[in-house]
């Protein structure tokens, strides 16, 4: 057991770094990958060595601890002084908490590795949409590869030309409802009510739950959003809110739950 908490921890940790690297370089378009002049670092040479954003000095393998770093460091940067905020340190808690869920639910298993790659997806996506209000189409379709995986070699028995086309099917009706109904509500508020990002994670939807799932998705995603949103203009008077965090939350429970909702729906 204390090596498996030990595990979880470490991958948690490794993870959570990598998903803290895609919510700040993926919506201003910073390499991730290794590449030309990587020995370089820095902001302005397109690499993917990690750097401050403040003083654009290449961190070092000391600072780029998870969570550890951050503590040592208390949340500034070594070389210039500049604070890094606490949002990258969420998320790598977070990351190292889920990672650990996963590892207890799950032990030593493909499933368990399999949800631990799927975190960093699910997270920035989570963080970018709240931040910048978009779900980068990497990491949507990310997700729908994903999805295409759990849905035919875990939730199912293997491929098949059946298999496939009920998926293909599956997340076209998403898309397509989700399309329909975020056109309607434009007209209605005279605004977009949902944006394109939206559809394209309903079509990602599609894939993980099933056809038959699309209610209670639906449903739970509505009411989350209209807990989010209210929140938002109570507490800090804004008009509009990023949808993204309340789909994301809606698929993972829909999900981690669809034999029970199966059960209450449709027996």
């Amino acid at each position: 057991m204390i090596i498996l908490l030990s595990l979880s921890i470490v991958m948690g940790g490794l993870f959570g770094s990598f998903t803290t690297a895609l919510v700040y370089r993926l919506p201003r378009n910073i390499p991730i990958a290794f590449g030309r002049g990587a020995k370089k670092g820095g902001k302005d040479s397109g690499v993917a060595r990690s750097y401050c954003t403040s003083c654009n000095h290449q961190l070092g393998f000391l600072d780029l601890f998870p969570v550890l770093s951050f503590l040592c460091l208390r949340g500034k940067c070594r070389y210039c002084g500049a604070s890094y905020g606490a949002k990258y340190f969420v998320i790598e808690c977070l990351s190292v908490i889920l990672s650990v869920l996963i590892f207890l639910a799950w032990g030593l298993s493909f499933k368990a590795f399999f949800a631990l790659c799927l975190l960093p997806i699910l997270l920035a996506l989570l963080f970018i949409d709240l931040e910048h209000y978009i779900l980068p189409n990497v990491l949507v379709f990310a997700l729908f590869v994903f999805g295409v995986i759990a849905r035919l070699f875990i939730d199912g028995t293997g491929v098949s030309i059946r298999d496939v086309v009920w998926l293909l099917f599956d997340s076209v009706v998403y898309g397509a409802v989700a399309f329909f109904i975020g056109f309607i509500f434009s007209r209605i508020l005279r605004k977009d009510a949902l944006g394109l990002g939206d559809v394209k994670f309903y079509m990602a939807a599609g894939v993980w739950l099933g056809g038959l799932i699309l209610p209670a998705f639906m449903m739970l995603s509505g009411v989350l959003g209209l807990l989010h949103g209210g929140a938002l203009r109570v507490c800090h008077k804004k008009p509009i809110f990023p949808f993204g965090p309340s789909l994301i939350i809606a698929l993972v429970l829909c999900y981690l739950f669809k034999d029970a909702i199966y059960v209450y729906f449709y027996e």
